[in-house]
C-alpha cells in the first residue's frame, strides 16, 4: 500500500511556533521533524513506498529526507506546481502518476497510534470507494467533525469550522480511497472534503472505527499535546 503525506501547506494555524522559512513538517520534537515521526510509524508498520505531496518550502523537506532510504523506505515528490491545487487537487495529481487501485492518505499533520495494516485489511473486505478512520476518543479542543451511521460516514465537516456543534466522532486523519474515484474529478483545484462528500452520497464512504487516540499539530494546542507524548517514554499522557 502506498502512502502520500500532503505537507504542501503553509501551516498558518501554527505559523507562530516554527522559524522563519520552515515548514511545519519540519516541526521539532525532541530535535526530531514531525514529518521523521510520521515516516518511521509507517516504516514500522511495513510500509515501503511514501509519496510526499509538496509545494511550500518544498527544498527543505527534500534535502532532509531524499529518497527515503535512510528510513528504509523509497521516497518520491509529487509538486503542486506553479499553484496550490488543494488538499483534493494534489491527491489527483497523485493518483495519475500511480496506477495502484487504491492508496492511503496520512495528513501532513497527523500521527496515528493504530495498526494501519488493519485498516487497509477493513478496507479491502468492505469493498467501497473509500474509508475513513474515526474515534470518539479525542481532546477536548476538537470539535467532532462526522456523524456515524452504522459503518458508515453519513456527514463530514471541517474539524476547525466556528460554527459547529460537537458531534461523537471526529475525523483522525487517515483515509484510503479508490484511485479511480480521485482521477474521475473533472476539476484540477479542489478541496478532500469534495471527495469525501461525493463518497458520502455514494453510501461509499466507510467508517473505521479506532478506540485509539491520535495527535495533530494543526492547532497550538496539538502541538503541545504531541511534544507531551513524545516527551513520555511510555506514551501516557492527559489530553486536554
Amino acid at each position: 500500500m502506498k502512502v502520500v503525506i500532503p505537507v504542501g501547506g503553509y501551516g498558518t494555524r501554527v505559523s507562530a511556533l516554527l522559524p522563519p522559512g520552515e515548514p511545519k513538517a519540519m516541526m521539532r520534537f525532541a530535535g526530531k521533524p514531525f514529518l521523521e515521526y510520521q515516516i518511521e510509524l509507517l516504516a514500522g508498520q511495513g510500509v515501503t513506498e511514501i509519496i510526499l505531496s509538496v509545494l511550500h518550502l518544498s527544498e527543505k523537506i527534500k534535502d532532509y529526507f531524499g529518497d527515503g532510504h535512510k528510513w528504509g523506505v523509497k521516497i518520491s515528490y509529487v509538486d503542486d506546481g506553479d499553484f496550490p491545487l488543494g488538499t483534493g487537487g494534489c491527491l489527483k495529481k497523485v493518483a495519475q502518476t500511480i496506477t495502484d487501485p487504491y492508496l492511503a492518505v496520512l495528513d501532513g499533520d497527523t500521527y496515528l497510534t493504530l495498526d494501519i495494516r488493519l485498516v487497509e485489511k477493513s478496507f479491502l473486505g468492505k469493498k467501497v470507494l473509500g474509508l475513513m478512520v474515526v474515534t470518539d476518543e479525542y481532546a477536548s479542543y476538537y470539535s467532532g467533525n462526522l456523524n456515524v451511521e452504522g459503518d458508515y460516514v453519513s456527514g463530514y465537516r471541517e474539524k476547525y469550522a466556528a460554527d459547529m456543534d460537537k458531534q461523537a466522532y471526529i475525523d483522525c486523519g487517515f483515509r484510503i480511497f479508490d484511485t479511480q474515484v480521485l482521477k474521475t474529478f473533472q476539476a484540477q483545484i479542489f478541496h478532500q472534503k469534495e471527495i469525501l462528500q461525493d463518497l458520502i452520497d455514494k453510501q461509499s464512504l466507510a467508517a473505521y472505527k479506532s478506540g485509539k487516540c491520535f495527535y495533530e499539530i494543526g492547532c497550538p494546542e496539538g502541538v503541545q499535546d504531541f511534544n507531551n507524548f513524545i516527551e513520555n517514554k511510555d506514551g501516557k499522557t492527559r489530553r486536554g
